[in-house]
């Protein structure tokens, strides 16, 4: 009789997959207390983040967990407010979402002061699609809507001068922030017709944020009145942009 032997165990892959991204509940009261990550491919574990200054309500994150596949589904339960006992106020839940390494995840928390403990109300943000650019070819609205749409894979329904978007944004149903999001445009509410970016990076340094964008037409004037300089229909990436409540507006893409 031939000797019997226990099978060969099979290697199983595994994969890190880090995302990261802006999460806000909703009511300016709750402020973030933390981020926990629901694996249903792997390991659950704890988010590293940190609040934004000034707006407790909304704090960045960033997470790797190790799963079995390369797109694993995740859920975030966001910590929403304290109690007087110094514990979670309620934990608010995304709905799962499969992802991938390196993308942004950005939710929302809404309704937090009515929402039931561990209501699925963390959600992406909405989008209404056109299947058209709305800017001027070679303007920073062009060009800030021609990166939603490579990362959207559509257009949003959002018109007028840079300076007028984020308005435009909010009266078309989007999600409009005051905090920075990677994955969002970026609006400076400045004299004229203003400026509009694509976020790329957000960060904190001595206790002050940053981000960075990827912008169209910026550089010295060559016609003021026409709104035109030495970037126009060039794109060009700037880092460690001081965040300023005063100016700036984040319309946020769905992710």
């Amino acid at each position: 009789m031939a000797a019997q032997f226990p099978p060969v165990a099979q290697a199983v892959t595994t994969y890190s997959v880090s995302i990261k991204g802006t999460v806000v509940c909703d009511w300016s009261s709750d402020a973030v207390q933390g981020v926990w990550v629901e694996n249903l491919d792997g390991g659950d574990k704890w988010a590293s983040w940190w609040a934004f200054p000034g707006r407790s309500n909304a704090a960045y994150y960033s997470v790797t967990v190790t799963a079995t596949r390369p797109d694993p589904v995740l859920r975030l339960d966001i910590g929403c407010g304290r109690t007087s006992s110094g514990g979670w106020r309620r934990t608010l839940l995304t709905p799962d979402f499969r992802t991938r390494n390196g993308y942004p995840e950005n939710r929302r928390c809404i309704g937090t002061q009515t929402a039931a403990n561990r209501a699925r109300v963390c959600k992406p943000s909405p989008t209404r699609t056109l299947t058209y650019n709305t800017g001027i070819r070679g303007y920073c609205t062009w060009g800030a809507l021609e990166k939603w749409r490579s990362f959207v894979g559509s257009y949003p329904n959002i018109t007028g001068h840079a300076i007028n978007m984020d308005n435009s944004a909010k009266a078309n149903g989007f999600y409009v922030s005051s905090v920075p999001h990677i994955a969002s445009m970026v609006v400076w509410n400045t004299s004229g017709y203003g400026h509009v970016g694509w976020v790329t990076a957000v960060r904190k340094t001595n206790g002050r944020v940053y981000f960075d964008s990827f912008d169209m037409n910026v550089g010295s004037w060559v016609d003021q009145a026409a709104g035109i300089t030495t970037g126009f229909n060039q794109y060009k990436s700037r880092t460690n942009i001081p965040w300023d409540t005063s100016v700036h507006a984040f319309i946020v893409a769905p992710t």
